[in-house]
């Protein structure tokens, strides 16, 4: 049934297509404007791809003949009639032949694809020899057939994976354009769009970004596959709310302005920290009152902007940097998945939730914990010393997951070389799990593991900001460089975690990174009451 639907609709698209077409004809790069219908963001050519195809040209040389290299553009009849008048060429003459039309000077004719193209063409080629080869249609195209001829590629350019999935969402109700754009996708891309699109919640949360227009960069399909069986929606959902909430913060919730946030923009902004940075905050000032980002704003918009990006704690986020981050994660949840079976349909949060028995817990009051054999006590509820102990199960993790690695799942495994859990470590997750009430086969099992010997580590405040760059760019998402990890290892304690303090200094620390990581993924907790 629905290849049949699809045959039809592709046979009256090229019905349509062999209707609307005039021919082909040689024109001049100034005539040539990118087509925008006025309601999407304007799509800005990419530096890297222009500098690629400009080298192309160079070695290979400027092919603008080639069937391939064509560009569709849309012209009216009436200035059609003008420009073959002018340029003394028949109609037949363009069916037939590839002539060169010439054209008013103000007069533009807009291109529906190629863009990358014709901005290399305008930088390789020489004054007297700019022209292009323009497939021309008629001005009034099928709406499905003007689609087909804008989203059509060549070879200059793979669309992004957050192209390619925002299509699809567009196209959710067109099956036939949904295919084409499912189609370019292979391999582990193409299975995990499927898995994700069959997944309401997921998808439900991934389009809550769309409007986010230069989000979509980030997307890495490749890096799906480890968010499923981690089980953690609710902490993977924290961090993709806390995305919109940022982007839509600085734009008020204004969804058409959050259109024009280009990807320049997210990727001058992500990893950030503005508040707590003076050399972020003065990179992001000169980056914004300069317009090189936010460019599609006003100066007083661009104004506003910087004063709310001055207001935000912890780094600024992104979908790259989610994807980054979910990595770290993965690692986190194979640690604490060490202490429960995970029921088919349950998240490893819920069963957690499951495991909490109260035991060693006193009505009231929550235990937290401050160092390795030290807890304080603070006001509250039941449900408090469950989110809390789950808390302070995954900072545990954080502290130790490079020495409790995933356990296998099968049996019978080929025996090869791999990293085994420290049964010391696991017996000090096990204790720690049950001083703060969880109770399962699984902890009992691995309370029997050799002796506590767990780590104590000077108690010390951490350091969020220090003098000079501090942590880089690149080192501010996904998983922590070792000497970071040591360096912060004596620090991932909830109460630390959860410190409101804000300092500012030239750069920020890594266990700031660490602390701004965690925060998206499990969000501020709710205050209880003052210590014991």
């Amino acid at each position: 049934m629905r290849q049949s639907r699809a045959r039809a609709e592709e046979s009256r698209l090229d019905v349509e297509r062999r209707l609307k077409y005039l021919g082909a004809a040689r024109v001049s790069l100034d005539v040539l404007r990118l087509y925008w219908d006025g309601t999407n963001v304007r799509r800005e050519p990419s530096r890297q791809h222009v500098a690629i195809l400009a080298e192309c040209f160079h070695k290979e040389g400027c092919h603008r003949l080639e069937l391939y290299n064509h560009v569709p553009a849309k012209i009216s009849q009436e200035c059609l009639a003008l420009a073959l008048r002018d340029s003394k060429v028949s109609a037949h003459q363009l069916l037939n032949d590839v002539p060169e039309l010439t054209f008013p000077d103000e007069y533009k004719l807009d291109y529906l694809h190629g863009l990358h193209r014709i901005e290399a063409a305008r930088e390789f080629l020489s004054e007297t020899d700019k022209w292009w080869t323009v497939d021309l249609y008629l001005s009034d195209l099928d709406t499905n057939l003007e689609t087909c001829l804008i989203e059509e590629y060549s070879n200059e350019e793979k669309p992004t994976d957050g192209e390619v999935y925002r299509k699809i969402r567009q196209y959710k109700d067109n099956f036939i354009f949904r295919q084409r754009w499912q189609a370019r996708l292979k391999g582990t891309r193409a299975k995990n769009m499927i898995t994700l699109l069959r997944n309401e919640e997921w998808t439900e949360a991934f389009d809550s970004l769309l409007p986010i227009y230069g989000l979509w960069d980030g997307m890495r399909l490749t890096t799906l596959h480890k968010i499923m069986p981690m089980r953690c929606p609710e902490l993977i959902m924290n961090y993709l709310e806390g995305i919109k909430k940022f982007y839509s913060d600085l734009v008020e919730g204004d969804e058409h302005a959050m259109e024009k946030i280009d990807p320049a923009t997210v990727k001058a902004i992500e990893l950030r920290a503005p508040r707590a940075s003076t050399m972020d905050a003065k990179f992001l000032s000169s980056e914004i009152y300069g317009g090189k980002i936010f460019s599609a704003f006003s100066g007083p918009e661009r104004e506003e902007i910087w004063r709310r990006l001055q207001m935000i704690e912890g780094l600024v986020p992104s979908l790259r940097t989610f994807f980054c981050d979910v990595v770290y994660l993965e690692l986190l949840t194979n640690s604490v998945r060490r202490l429960t079976q995970v029921p088919k349909n349950k998240s490893l949060i819920e069963a957690l939730r499951k495991r909490f028995t109260g035991v060693n817990q006193e009505d009231g009051l929550v235990r937290i914990q401050i160092a390795e054999d030290t807890f304080i006590r603070r006001g509250g509820s039941r449900t408090d010393q469950i989110e809390h102990g789950i808390r302070h199960l995954f900072a545990f993790a954080m502290r130790e997951y490079p020495f409790i690695p995933r356990e296998p799942e099968k049996e019978n495994l080929v025996q090869k070389p791999r990293a085994h859990a420290v049964p010391a470590v696991l017996r000090c997750l096990a204790d720690l799990a049950s001083e703060l009430g969880f109770e399962s086969d699984e902890i009992k099992a691995m309370k029997k593991l050799g002796t506590d010997a767990r780590q104590t580590y000077p108690q010390s405040r951490p350091i969020l900001v220090t003098s000079g760059p501090g942590v880089a760019l690149a080192d501010r998402c996904g998983t922590p460089r070792v000497q970071s990890h040591e360096a912060d290892r004596n620090l991932l304690f909830v109460d630390h975690l959860h410190d409101t303090r804000q300092d500012q200094g030239d750069g920020i620390t890594s266990f700031f990174v660490r602390k701004s990581v965690y925060l998206a993924f499990f969000g501020r907790p709710s205050r209880m009451g003052n210590a014991e």
